[in-house]
């Protein structure tokens, strides 16, 4: 890397700012490994945090695959690493993997700022890599640290020095220091001022301000590049027109004090933005307008909104928010539908009968199903899942659904099938990461960038019909991805993948008043999805915490009413799966099927192998026959095992457990073993030379030992 000019330092603009305050302490995660996303926290003070970062662990014995623990500077909600999870950010992280930087040209670039830095474990003396803990004046929120870092980023690129895209993401996973396979490990801390989080966002508040003036906010959507909405119609627009400012004002106003406050750690920036994007889009307000009314929201919100941090989520509705402008507007206002929207005068077309309903099914052809690769729940699907169909993955953070919903996507993608997935409680990259390991590619390697192994994952993606659709992007809705999937030829059974419920995007969640209102649009738009692509859509959603709080059958007896917020996921689900961890055994997860529409509803249980992150179904234990319910609990076993001798020849104990296994019920082996034995006993259950077992019963239908028939 060459010199850079002298006097010229990384935020040069900032550094006569007056430090706000010293160095916080900094909150960071700890976290075992890659692959165990749940960590603990840790408090340091700055000089504590330098010490750990300067103190590495031993050379890795397979660099492939290091051993390491990690950390994040970031908090999360129940210690979850996830972006969708983070509660603050407390330093800056940036790596520097290009360009081989010698420890004096480092010190240059960040002269003037407090900073703690140390090579990784794939640097080489002649090609040093550097990671990068940049100190900030206080926390920040996951909004606030993208505009920090985009700071960053910025200024570094204008010295021609390139950071890791990738660190953009605050919950990305640090290893640990260690000593690096080629030379010594180097670390060093560097002295100065923090960043000043208060300063960067003050600046980057009033650049958009001042593009806010230079250009006024649209009218006509249209004129917005990012939109997915229609724009009005003339008669639409020109009602529009007619509503002063001051009306518009009022009625925002009024929708503003039934709407629901942000609260931090509860999905506070979503549901900001789905409310300035109603006040902004919906009531068609300018900027300042938008942020008069707002104040009053605002001060009921915890915590409050910098004044910055609101012309920010204004300008950002106006650029990517999905609602139409003066939709609440025409919503309200009462005019006379559009001509387009005028009810059809002709009389209803009369409803088919019921045969000719059964005859339009030969024109359909077979169900196409998708086998899951768990038996249990194919079995009861008589093959497979049913496409198209609505299906709903349940359960409490950290139970597994995005990782199931992703190893049913890549498995049915690699088998041809195509697959869209709309990706925002982990976006696209803990997707990627997700089937790398799906593949046996090392998330170290993927980590580090490893060119050889980024070709080869995506070698593999490409001979896959797979579509990842970042919640970001102007597309980034469940109509937008659905659309994505009619590229690919009708005849092909689609899948379209929601992660999740709460937090993706469609048309309606801008404008609505309540979580449950913004649930039921996206419900909405995956039946629409279903009905009208023939789509199979699988979406996650999260449960209430009452519901994965509990783990007694009788409190969980009621799963479907478990769905959160709204009961329209309940009816609108033809099959609901709630998924729960075990307790004292991580890797399991115990399935109940409350609603299977038209299927068998048998439970199962999945363990899942973190290191690939792919399952597999295992035997579900039972309770041993004891206690009050062993009298019911043996008449199920014995039902069991006369309908498995009755339906097939067995000549073996082994294999009649194996027939009652295979049919579905859920039992233990050795309950079943011990009431075979216990019926040979009793001469009920005989078996005669070479020939199978048979069931004896008595004259008066009773089982017993007189002579009979067989059963």
């Amino acid at each position: 890397m060459t010199s850079h000019p002298e006097g010229d330092a990384l935020f040069s603009d900032l550094l006569d700012e007056p430090s706000r305050s010293p160095v916080p302490v900094v909150e960071v995660t700890r976290l075992r490994g890659l692959a165990k996303p749940h960590g603990q926290r840790e408090v340091f003070t700055w000089p504590e945090l330098a010490t750990f970062l300067a103190t590495p662990g031993p050379k890795p014995t397979d660099p492939k695959e290091p051993k390491l623990s990690g950390w994040s500077p970031a908090t999360f909600t129940n210690d979850w690493r996830n972006k969708s999870n983070v509660e603050t950010v407390t330093a800056l992280g940036l790596d520097h993997d290009k360009g081989g930087l010698s420890l004096e040209a480092l010190r240059e670039i960040y002269e003037g700022k407090r900073a703690l830095a140390h090579n990784t474990r794939r640097a080489t003396p002649e090609a040093q890599r550097w990671r990068v803990v940049v100190a900030v004046s206080r926390p920040m929120t996951l909004d606030e640290h993208a505009i920090v870092w985009r700071h960053a980023r910025d200024g570094l690129a204008e010295r021609g020095v390139i950071i890791d895209e990738q660190t953009k993401d605050p919950s990305r996973f640090w290893f640990v220091p260690c000593v690096p396979v080629e030379g010594p490990f180097v670390s060093e801390s560097l002295e100065g001022e923090p960043l000043d989080v208060d300063a960067i966002l003050r600046d980057q508040a009033e650049a958009d301000a001042r593009a806010a003036r230079a250009k006024p906010l649209p009218v006509d959507v249209s004129a917005r590049p990012m939109s997915t909405s229609a724009a009005p119609s003339t008669d639409e627009r020109s009602t529009i027109d007619r509503v002063t400012m001051a009306t518009r004002r009022r009625r925002a106003a009024k929708y503003l004090e039934r709407a629901e406050p942000s609260v931090s750690g509860e999905g506070g920036h979503n549901v900001a933005m789905r409310v300035v994007s109603a006040v902004v889009r919906g009531f068609a307000l300018d900027e300042a307008s938008a942020l008069e009314v707002l104040s009053a929201w605002n001060a009921r919100c915890e915590p409050s909104w910098t004044p910055q941090e609101l012309r920010h989520k204004v300008d950002e509705a106006v650029r990517v928010g999905a609602m139409p402008f003066g939709a609440l507007l025409l919503k309200s206002a009462g005019e006379p539908a559009s001509p387009e929207r005028k009810a059809d005068p002709s009389p209803p077309a009369r409803p088919a009968t019921p045969a000719e309903r059964v005859r339009a099914l030969a024109k359909l052809g077979p169900v196409v199903r998708l086998p899951t690769g768990i038996p249990t729940f194919d079995r009861g699907c008589r093959g497979g899942v049913p496409a198209p169909r609505f299906v709903v993955l349940g359960g409490a953070p950290g139970a597994g659904k995005t990782t199931l919903a992703t190893w049913l996507g890549w498995r049915w993608a690699k088998a041809g099938i195509p697959v869209a997935m709309l990706a925002v409680d982990e976006g696209p990259d803990g997707v990627l990461m997700r089937i790398a390991q799906l593949e046996g590619l090392e998330p170290a390697a993927i980590e580090e960038r490893r060119e050889d192994v980024l070709e080869e994952l995506a070698t593999r993606l490409d001979a896959a019909p797979l579509v990842i659709v970042d919640g970001d992007d102007a597309g980034g809705t469940v109509e937008g991805a659905a659309a994505l999937l009619t590229d690919f030829p009708a005849d092909l059974p689609r899948v379209l993948i929601i992660d999740s419920i709460q937090t993706v995007r469609a048309t309606g969640t801008d404008g609505a008043d309540s979580p449950r209102e913004r649930i039921d649009a996206v419900v909405r738009a995956a039946k629409a999805a279903r009905d009208g692509h023939a789509l199979l859509v699988i979406a996650t959603c999260e449960l209430s915490r009452g519901a994965y709080r509990s783990r007694s059958a009788a409190e969980a007896i009621n799963d479907l009413a478990a769905f959160k917020e709204s009961g329209g996921i309940e009816y609108a689900a033809q099959t609901a799966l709630v998924l729960r961890s075990v307790a004292d055994a991580p890797n399991l997860v115990d399935v109940t099927v409350p609603k299977n529409r038209a299927y068998k509803r048998d439970p199962f249980r999945l363990r899942l192998d973190h290191r690939t992150t792919a399952f597999e179904e295992v035997e579900m234990a039972a309770e041993p026959l004891e206690g009050a319910k062993a009298e019911h609990k043996l008449g199920q076993v014995r039902r069991a095992i006369v309908d498995a001798v009755g339906s097939a020849e067995l000549r073996s104990a082994r294999a009649i457990v194996r027939a009652v296994r295979d049919a579905g019920h859920r039992l233990r082996d050795q309950d079943v073993f011990d009431v075979v034995r216990a019926m040979r006993g009793d001469g009920v259950l005989v078996r005669e030379d070479d020939k199978a077992f048979r069931i004896v019963v008595a004259t008066d239908g009773t089982e017993g030992e007189e002579d009979s028939d067989e059963a």
